[in-house]
């Protein structure tokens, strides 16, 4: 049986991080090779705001549960978000992201788009303004 696998521009275009410090290390706060911390929203901007997807050392995908400790996954404010990815393949979802920071889990709000491209392969949109330092935790 074949997997359905979606070829649209979004999938095949979407921004790859690689990078093992977006995975959450239990509150290890881990940083960027270099010792930096993580600005994504800089990174997206730059690159005119595409969709992104996890993979290799990174992970599958967006962290699901608050990370341990202010610092985790190489920023200050490690995004995450608790809502299900869309199962069907190119659905695209609205979802509501979060940023732990100083004040806890769900310091601040963001909304995100999620899509599906094939079973393993999911992208996202950040739809939001945000300031640095802020980023996104991954997981497999």
């Amino acid at each position: 049986m074949n997997e359905l696998i979606d070829q649209s521009p979004l999938c095949l275009n979407a921004h790859n991080f690689t990078g093992s410090w977006r995975r959450d290390y239990f509150g290890e706060a881990l940083t960027p090779i270099g010792g930096f911390t993580n600005c994504d929203t800089n990174t997206l901007a730059s690159l005119g705001n595409p969709w992104f997807r996890f993979t290799g050392d990174a992970g599958t995908r967006l962290l699901d549960s608050c990370p341990a400790t202010t610092g985790s996954c190489g920023t200050h404010g490690a995004i995450w978000s608790d809502e299900r990815v869309p199962t069907p393949i190119s659905l695209v979802k609205k979802i509501t992201v979060y940023s732990s920071w100083v004040g806890g889990c769900k310091d601040t709000q963001y909304s995100m788009f999620v899509m599906r491209c094939s079973s393993n392969d999911v992208i996202y949109k950040f739809n939001s303004t945000a300031p640095c330092n802020i980023g996104f935790c991954s997981m497999y």
